[in-house]
């Protein structure tokens, strides 16, 4: 199912550049799948895109354990 999300989730994004929430649920998909360094990319693009969204402040808080 991971495999599927991760498809959708990519698609929103290239619809939507701006959802940042699907860029924070990408990364969960990503480290679910045990695909940390992927995960890590993007929750970092997420924090430097706008580090103040609650999405991005979420990714932080993942990042740093």
């Amino acid at each position: 199912m991971y495999e599927d999300s991760v498809e959708f989730l990519n698609k929103a994004i290239t619809v939507g550049p701006n959802l940042y929430e699907a860029y924070y649920y990408l990364g969960k998909a990503y480290q679910k799948q045990g695909l940390k360094n992927l995960c890590h990319q993007i929750w970092e693009r997420l924090i430097n895109t706008n580090k103040y969204n609650i999405w991005a402040k979420k990714a932080q808080e993942e990042l740093n354990g």
